[in-house]
């Protein structure tokens, strides 16, 4: 949010509304639901899970 704030000349507070409005879920991503994420792939449940590339992005990107 920093960078687009600085490019943007817009408070970093407008850039967050700006992303939460026109994000599918109507919100961002915490940190804990990011690392929740992290640890299960971590965890013995994701054994099978490998090369993958996972998108964490609320459905901003739909196939």
């Amino acid at each position: 949010m920093r960078r687009i704030a600085a490019r943007t000349g817009r408070p970093p507070e407008d850039v967050r509304g700006v992303l939460e409005r026109t994000s599918p879920q109507g919100r961002l991503f915490t940190p804990e639901e990011v690392a929740s994420l992290v640890g299960y792939l971590c965890s013995e449940a994701a054994a099978g899970i490998n090369g993958q590339g996972i998108v964490l992005d609320g459905g901003a990107v739909q196939w």
